[in-house]
């Protein structure tokens, strides 16, 4: 797995002052099927170490049958740092 953006979703967090309650993926067979899985944590959270756990278990849902395409991580349910829900 190519890891050339790794921790560039955590610094957008950090730079914006932002925590994520909600982790998820998308991931894309060789074939193009698309598949999405998320996870809710139980607090926001800007951890390098807990958005990569929560990915790897929503990955971990997912049958791998096929050469994988390609794989994104997302964070949603976004929250400034003291607490306050930002808008969608």
């Amino acid at each position: 797995m190519r890891t050339g953006t790794q921790g560039r979703e955590r610094d957008g967090l950090l730079d914006d002052r932002l925590r994520a309650r909600t982790i998820g993926i998308k991931l894309r067979f060789a074939n193009f099927e698309t598949l999405t899985r998320d996870k809710t944590l139980t607090a926001a959270t800007d951890s390098t170490e807990l958005i990569r756990k929560a990915a790897f278990d929503c990955l971990g849902r997912i049958e791998l049958k096929l050469p994988v395409r390609l794989l994104g991580v997302r964070a949603g349910g976004l929250e400034k740092v003291g607490g306050e829900p930002v808008a969608s």
